[in-house]
């Protein structure tokens, strides 16, 4: 009776300012519309689809608007929908993950470490360098302060009746970022329903409709339940869920608030029945769904707003939010448009289970899935973040459990980043906005454990993050010791800028690079046996290698990935520094230790060496492939610049293997394109789209790792980075310029024969198209909106192509230089034209 009275006051001081409900500080303002033009068969290739309803998470098909999110399994009678929010967290902030006693041991550990005494290091470590508390848990935190990511709650529809259906469609357009369902009986239409999170408001929609007699009268029964720590309730027309998550110290932590609010535009009669809603009779059916955590605002009261916004969503009318939604979701799906030729018509007609199965056994007869899972990368990055949010975490922003994998936290020695490969060149750099905020809100905890753990000064991160800005080593050190995930975040930030050439947004970040790189200015240490500086301790992420007596141990006296991560950090702070006319003393202290980081080097064996000694690797085939960060993300190794190291890169690749986790895989296929091996780049990403259940014929069992029913990639379990890394390496085979000049297709596979791609960006803050036939380029159009003097490579020198500035004819022998064209300074709105000579 007291929920009930508290509910209905509740609901009344909603109405009356319902009027402010839908507008938001994270409410994103439409833009204009694009004027690229898009056919309706190019919007279709965007589709795919099931013909039955789903069995399991891995069949729903995921929308999102970067905070809020759904999963619809397309139940016939009993239809479940999953929703999201991403800051649905457990925990709280844990003071005693600081272990004030652990600084103590770090001068032994590293005496130990350098004097080749790894082992016993790494027992002295895993007494004492590790975070005070229980840490995440060993990824069950649900219940513990470092928390868990979870699901918001489940809205249940439920009919008396289940129709014998003669047709069953249930798709997702990735264009439009909205989900269609049918159900067809006797050759007729029976219920549809249209599901979509408004882009830009906070607001998901569930709109169905109807269409015969029998499904009119059929009554609806609409509830919502969560497995723990949720109070369903219905009254006056309203569905409401909320509650407190754990704090993870036996008290409450965040509040939370989900409403439904269904709306029967051409009549019928809705019923509350318990903590049911019924409806009955009604042609058409709109469901608006809000959800909200207090996250943002401590005070903010979440059942209050969460109304106001379905109030105000059913003033605006279904019909406008989606105009609106579409809108702008395509606006920004349509930045850039992939077509890859040459697919058979009846692969791409197959429900999507079907067709990965047939991409797995001829690949080649379906180029458009390649194309189709790179721009689902995109759209994914669009549905799990924007501007004001939080980053898209190891789940992206769908989850059905109380207790995520891995907590689905922000692991940072690889998948958060990786997590954000697509985003610049993919043409969403607002979606960098959350990080760049996430980033930031981490370093007054990272400046702590620098100084409780290093007695540093500047901020560290070590693997693990989450909402509470957790920043201490790991529980378990042969993961758990990595630092140098701050210094990695920052080449994100610093990418930004590279691509935007936003100065503003460079004097922001600033601070936060040069913090990470006084962190190892005060910390490197002399090997004595070789003089460079060395991180200690350290790891190659959650690899191990045996030492000289036989020992397989984790941590380290340095490692090549640190010294690619810090040999950049250092670089770009100083480049910043000095772009902004900073801190010239800084600036020459990073010069100094440039110097003294010691260089990539190659093993006997021709392999880029992972530690600083070539020692053996406990598993050669590991999932990390962390000292090749110089190829990617980085790029320091390249064909054309250190070509012995690129024949190093290809050889670890090949020690390596092919075949891994989805997120190792999509790692893999950005490696191969970097290196220009277009053959191995496509192998890989065929790897990578394999069906989870395909039969590995070693093992005689599913691999498991791969692509499941719905495109998400598979660990396993499901971790979204794989579909991330793998968007991003299709990009890379198609067109590159992270490592200073514009490469167009530097890795097109023979099976994409013909085909264009539309709108990349490249760094300097402009625009490339390019189309090309028979394997070969044809023509590619840069448009600059900044200025920049920009270097191309093309094939032969540019001699078998036509150069244009604005029109404007130019000599292509006269911009060579050591086999590339250095192009005039460009300014923005110049437009520069190549096409193949006849």
């Amino acid at each position: 009776m007291a929920y009930t009275t508290l509910l209905r006051c509740t609901l009344v001081a909603a109405a009356l300012s319902a009027g402010n409900a839908f507008a938001s500080p994270t409410t994103v303002a439409p833009r204009a519309k694009t004027t690229t033009s898009v056919d309706q068969a190019y919007r279709e290739s965007l589709t795919y689809f099931f013909d039955r309803p789903a069995t399991s998470m891995m069949e729903a098909l995921p929308l999102g608007n970067g905070r809020l999110g759904m999963l619809s399994d397309g139940g016939v009678q009993h239809q479940r929908i999953t929703l999201n929010e991403s800051s649905m967290w457990s925990g709280s902030v844990d003071s005693t993950a600081w272990n004030v006693e652990a600084y103590k041991q770090l001068p032994a550990i590293r005496k130990l470490l350098l004097a080749g005494r790894a082992k016993e290091a790494e027992d002295l470590i895993y007494r004492t360098f590790v975070c005070g508390g229980v840490g995440s848990g060993r990824g069950q935190g649900a219940n513990t302060p470092y928390g868990s990511y979870q699901v918001g709650g489940f809205l249940h529809l439920n009919w008396d009746k289940a129709p014998e259906l003669s047709g069953y469609y249930r798709g997702l357009s990735l264009s439009e970022g909205v989900s269609r369902e049918s159900l067809v009986v006797d050759g007729q239409a029976y219920r549809t329903k249209r599901l979509y999170s408004v882009l830009g408001r906070e607001m998901q929609v569930v709109h169905l409709t109807n269409h015969s007699e029998e499904a009119r009268r059929d009554t609806l029964r609409l509830s919502l339940s969560r497995p723990e720590n949720g109070h369903p309730a219905a009254e006056a027309g309203f569905l409401t869920l909320s509650g407190q998550l754990p704090d993870g110290k036996g008290g409450r932590g965040l509040s939370y608030a989900i409403v439904v609010r269904p709306v029967l535009p051409q009549g019928g009669t809705l019923i509350t029945r318990g903590d049911e809603l019924l409806v009955v009779n009604a042609p058409t059916i709109e469901l608006y769904i809000a959800h909200n955590t207090n996250y943002y605002d401590k005070r903010l009261p979440v059942m209050a707003r969460s109304i106001e916004q379905t109030l105000q969503a059913k003033a605006v009318g279904e019909a406008n939010l989606f105009a609106e939604h579409v809108q702008r979701f395509t606006e920004q799906m349509d930045r850039v448009q992939a077509r890859f030729l040459g697919s058979d018509p009846a692969c791409s007609s197959l429900p999507i289970q079907r067709r990965l199965i047939a991409y797995y056994e001829h690949p080649e007869r379906d180029p458009a899935l390649a194309a189709l899972y790179m721009q689902l990368g995109r759209y994914l990055l669009i549905s799990s973040t924007r501007p004001g949010a939080l980053p898209p975490n190891l789940q992206g922003i769908w989850t059905e459990t109380i207790q995520a994998p891995w907590n689905g936290d922000y692991h940072l020695n690889i998948n958060l980043q990786m997590n954000y490969w697509p985003a610049e060149k993919g043409a969403l750099p607002e979606t960098v906005g959350a990080l760049t905020d996430w980033v930031e809100s981490i370093v007054p905890s990272g400046e702590r454990t620098a100084r409780t753990f290093y007695r540093a000064k500047g901020w560290v991160t070590h693997v693990l993050g989450n909402i509470w800005q957790f920043t201490a080593p790991g529980e378990h050190p042969s993961w758990g010791a990595t630092n140098t995930s701050a210094a990695w975040l920052c080449e994100h930030l610093y990418n930004h800028y590279r691509y935007s050439q936003d100065r503003a947004y460079l004097q922001r970040i600033y601070p936060v690079m040069q913090g990470a790189a006084r962190f190892f200015l005060t910390t490197l240490v002399k090997d004595p046996k070789s003089g460079y500086l060395v991180n200690v301790p350290t790891t190659s992420p959650e690899n191990s290698y045996y030492t000289p007596q036989g020992k397989a141990v984790a941590v380290a006296a340095g490692s090549t990935m640190d010294n690619q991560i810090l040999r950049e950090l250092f670089s770009t702070t100083r480049e910043a520094a000095m772009s902004l006319g900073r801190d010239r003393t800084f600036v020459d202290s990073l010069s100094t230790a440039l110097r003294q980081l010691k260089p990539t080097t190659l093993g006997p064996d021709g392999r880029i060496m992972e530690w600083m000694e070539d020692y053996k690797e406990v598993e050669p085939h590991h999932r990390h492939v962390s000292h090749l960060y110089g190829l990617f993300p980085g790029s320091e190794i390249t064909p054309h610049g250190t070509p012995e190291l690129a024949e190093g890169a290809k050889k670890t690749l090949i020690a390596r293997g092919s075949s891994s986790t989805s997120w190792s895989m999509g790692w893999k296929v950005n490696f191969h394109a970097r290196l220009g091996d277009a053959e191995g780049a496509y192998e890989v990403l065929n790897m990578l789209l394999r069906p989870v259940d395909a039969i590995d014929p070693k093992t005689n069992k599913p691999y498991g790792s791969g692509t499941e029913p719905n495109l998400f990639s598979s660990h396993p379990p499901f971790q979204i980075d794989g579909n991330f890394g793998g968007s991003s390496g299709i990009m890379e085979m198609l067109l590159s310029s992270e490592t200073g000049c514009i490469i167009p297709l530097p890795a097109l596979p023979k099976a994409w024969k013909a085909g264009s791609i539309q709108g990349l960006r490249v760094i300097g803050n402009a625009t490339c198209s390019l189309s090309w036939s028979a394997g070969e380029l044809d023509r590619l159009v840069l448009e600059a909106h900044h200025a920049y003097r920009h270097t191309l490579l093309l094939p032969g020198e540019g001699r078998g192509y036509t150069l244009r500035l604005n029109g404007r004819l130019l000599d292509a022998k006269s911009l060579l230089h050591q086999g590339r064209l250095r192009l005039p300074q460009m300014q923005a709105g110049d437009r520069l034209e190549v096409v193949k000579k006849a």
